[in-house]
């Protein structure tokens, strides 16, 4: 009664995937990223902003020290503490998948040849619908 096998996908149902995939990239690149592992542009900008932060924090509680003006140490030991749990928020997920001895899983990244292959077979469908 009931078809277990693998059966491919039509040519319409190919380019409605491809459409559904572009939307979704288009409308939620976080949830895409987390799908696939690959780290999106915010997410590596707010690392970056995270570090920088927890050292001009630490730079700050410092300053603050030696120059015994206490406000400014206390100032830095926030802007420290916003950087790490920004840096905590941000690594969360990858600390948890190596917990449970799980690899991250790198994006397959296509070769030249192969996306001008692939644009050369989409611009036949193109023209077909």
């Amino acid at each position: 009664m009931f078809y277990c096998g693998l059966m491919p996908l039509s040519e319409r149902e190919e380019k409605l995937l491809a459409q559904m995939e572009k939307a979704m990239l288009a409308d939620d690149p976080r949830l895409v990223s987390a799908l696939t592992g690959a780290p999106t542009k915010s997410s590596r900008r707010n690392l970056g902003l995270a570090v920088l932060l927890f050292f001009a924090g630490f730079g700050a509680v410092f300053g603050g020290l030696f120059s015994k003006i206490y406000p400014i140490s206390w100032l830095g030991f926030l802007i420290c503490l916003t950087g790490l749990s920004i840096l905590a928020a941000g690594l969360k997920g990858k600390v948890i998948a190596l917990a449970n001895g799980q690899r991250p899983a790198k994006p397959v990244k296509k070769g030249f040849k192969e996306r001008m292959d692939n644009r050369w077979d989409d611009r036949g469908r193109d023209s077909m619908d």
